[in-house]
């Protein structure tokens, strides 16, 4: 068996209508496919994903396929977890089962990974009613660790790890995904903390296609909470890197935390029924804010906000007074 470059892992769930096409788009690469790992991971589908992906005509072609299955439906994070535990390429990709890659993707990525890189990291579109070209930071390029600490705790990278091919022998000794909703938060973001050496290819190579069904496209309380904690989780692991306490990285702090709250805020707005329905969103939203950071004044009284802060947080005009009132109830 040829080396293989590439581990390609899928975690699917109820993907009959796409994963095909996922498939094909990696079948199509410009690239020798027997360098190339597929590991499929189907978390417990209920309709015929799984038969659609036996059903696959093009496996042979590939240089290793496995495809296994969770014994209950875990979310994407845990079925990644078994994917990197299985996988024997060089790098790893993580794709989702209805997005594609475009067919120069694979051979534009080994040429850059001939650095050695920890992480690779790419650009790609959203394909959704607009399509929009996502790009990542060059600040995170080989930059120290406090420049990093600054960039992720500001909210100023992103999140999606489908962006990004990862080192496997970096990545294995990284801790593994959350089983929760934004497993990628933590787990991208302290990647991208502790890498040593970061690529850009300013290139798309991926496309990720959003549907009204999928897992993140709504917001309730329960994905809001999970959103939060994946956001806090990280930055307690980013702030306690430094023992002693920092006022700039704290500042850093504030102003994402504040801007993370801003966007969960905006979006569970809009998947409320109705604004008493949101109200009594808030109170909940905030009782566990409160309960997960020990000062939260910086938040309401503090009105320094950047313009981002500002546009997501003026669809409810007396935000901070709700806030207040969850607070003393």
């Amino acid at each position: 068996m040829k080396q293989i470059d590439f581990s390609i892992i899928i975690p699917c769930f109820n993907s009959a209508l796409f994963v095909k096409r996922t498939l094909l788009s990696i079948a199509k690469q410009d690239f020798d496919l027997k360098k190339i790992e597929l590991i499929i991971i189907d978390d417990c589908s209920t309709d015929s994903t799984l038969e659609v992906i036996q059903s696959f005509q093009g496996f042979d072609e590939f240089g290793h396929v496995f495809l296994t299955k969770t014994q209950f439906n875990s979310g994407p994070g845990i079925a990644r977890n078994l994917g990197i535990e299985a996988s024997i390429g060089r790098y790893i990709l993580f794709i989702d089962s209805d997005d594609t890659l475009n067919p120069f993707s694979l051979q534009e990525l080994y040429k850059i990974s001939l650095n050695g890189a920890d992480i690779i990291l790419f650009d790609g579109l959203v394909m959704s009613d607009k399509t929009t070209v996502i790009c990542k930071h060059s600040k995170m390029l080989n930059a120290s660790k406090y420049v990093k600490a600054k960039a992720l705790l500001n909210l100023e990278t992103d999140e999606h790890v489908i962006f990004s091919a990862y080192r496997r022998d970096f990545l294995y000794n990284m801790p593994r995904f959350a089983g929760e909703v934004y497993e990628d938060v933590e787990f991208s973001g302290w990647a991208y903390f502790q890498a040593k050496h970061i690529e850009h290819l300013p290139c798309t190579l991926i496309n990720k296609f959003q549907h009204p069904g999928q897992i993140t496209e709504t917001m309730t309380p329960a994905k809001a909470k999970q959103y939060m904690s994946a956001r806090l989780s990280l930055t307690r692991k980013i702030i306690e890197y430094w023992p002693a306490q920092n006022q700039e990285l704290s500042m850093f702090f504030e102003s994402g935390i504040r801007g993370s709250i801003a966007v969960t805020l905006k979006k569970l707005r809009m998947h409320s029924r109705s604004p008493k329905v949101f109200n009594a969103y808030l109170q909940d939203f905030f009782a566990f804010i409160c309960g997960e950071i020990d000062n939260l004044e910086f938040i309401v009284f503090n009105h320094n906000n950047t313009n981002k802060d500002i546009e997501a947080l003026n669809f409810y005009s007396d935000w901070e007074k709700v806030l207040y009132e969850s607070k003393n109830d």
